[in-house]
């Protein structure tokens, strides 16, 4: 696959350290026709902010292309909802990530498609609630430490709310984010939206990160409404997902974000 025309490429100034230590590049395009299982796993977890456990049965081929994320109402024990998400088996470091999904529009659901890590946690989001989807959220989560540190706190970004001037839960739309050491940017069909530079308030994330795509209730009533039990069952539409970037399980040991970029 060729990048897109838009996509400048990885700059050489700030990874020819990094390129020397990974022993592959990746880019790839899957238009999502079947689940690649060295590529993609199907989760089926759960955290506190979720009203719903992730289950891989939610994760549903269209006839048309791509995958339904769905949420339903059903008593599961530790839940009472199922909802949906796929992630990235292998870790990235820097990179452009796109995908084309089509949002739900019931108040209470968040379709986001992100990257996050643990010890530290660290993270780059896409996001739109059912309440507004008309509207984008974006957001960067950073906490300092090396691979490893147990660190949960920290500095935080504050999320950025953007109007997209269309509705996001009626078609496909392109949604992509660009993760280099000094900015984060965030593009919608090909336009920028929104960029981000480090100390712009945060630093930006500089550890290996999974890629994923998700669909679920959240118990925040501030982040997306109260929660339409009677619009459920409700789905979003993910039809492609392109990375280009660098496998960060590929290399024996992290090495430092160079100084001079």
């Amino acid at each position: 696959m060729e990048p897109r025309a838009s996509w400048k490429g990885i700059r050489a100034s700030a990874f020819n350290q990094m390129e020397a230590s990974f022993s592959s590049r990746v880019i790839f395009e899957d238009n999502l026709a079947d689940i690649q299982p060295a590529r993609w796993l199907l989760r089926n977890d759960t955290f506190p902010g979720n009203l719903g456990l992730f289950r891989p049965a939610n994760v549903i081929p269209q006839l048309s292309g791509g995958l339904s994320l769905t949420v339903i109402k059903e008593p599961l024990g530790v839940r009472n909802l199922s909802a949906a998400a796929v992630s990235s088996r292998s870790n990235f470091l820097f990179g452009r990530f796109e995908v084309a999904l089509q949002a739900t529009n019931v108040p209470g659901l968040v379709t986001g498609f992100f990257l996050h890590r643990e010890s530290p946690r660290q993270e780059i989001d896409v996001e739109i609630t059912g309440n507004r989807p008309d509207r984008l959220l974006v957001n960067v989560f950073y906490n300092p430490g090396s691979e490893g540190a147990k660190f949960d706190y920290g500095y935080r970004g504050t999320p950025v709310s953007i109007p997209l001037g269309f509705d996001a839960s009626k078609t496909l739309h392109r949604f992509a984010i660009e993760w280099d050491p000094c900015f984060v940017r965030w593009f919608v069909d090909g336009e920028l939206v929104h960029c981000r530079v480090t100390w712009g308030p945060t630093p930006i994330p500089h550890l290996p990160m999974t890629l994923h795509v998700n669909t679920w209730p959240t118990r925040s009533h501030e982040l997306a409404g109260r929660l339409a039990l009677r619009a459920l069952p409700a789905s979003a539409i993910v039809r492609r997902i392109s990375v280009d970037s660098f496998n960060a399980d590929t290399r024996p040991q992290l090495a430092s974000v160079p100084e001079d970029i």
